[in-house]
């Protein structure tokens, strides 16, 4: 979900153009007991975590690494939550449909939103 390398004349400033803005996503899946040791999908819960200063340590093609730090726009980085939220929450981890009857809950967190 993160972008590829941006444009630039090095490894270091490819990076710096095109931030990763996702940090993490944890999943977390609640089965209801349904009969004799039968379990149903009852609830799903998806945190999205987001960077709001992108550190990353890069590495060209010769084995040398770099440091990137970039401080991110705090909107742009709500409006891409926003944005990558619905595309978590049709599908669970194992790409799996959720079940229409089952809850579902989504949380975006940021450093210093």
């Amino acid at each position: 979900m993160n972008p590829p390398l941006g444009k630039g004349k090095d490894v270091q400033t490819q990076a710096g153009n095109s931030p990763k803005i996702l940090d993490y996503v944890l999943e977390q899946d609640y089965l209801t007991k349904s009969g004799n040791n039968q379990y149903k999908l009852g609830g799903i819960s998806i945190a999205v975590s987001l960077n709001q200063v992108y550190s990353d340590k890069v590495m060209d093609k010769a084995g040398k690494t770099y440091d990137v730090e970039k401080t991110l726009n705090v909107s742009q980085v709500k409006q891409e939550g926003k944005n990558i939220c619905p595309k978590n929450s049709a599908k669970n981890s194992q790409g799996q449909r959720a079940q229409p009857s089952a809850g579902f809950h989504d949380a975006i967190y940021g450093g210093a939103a």
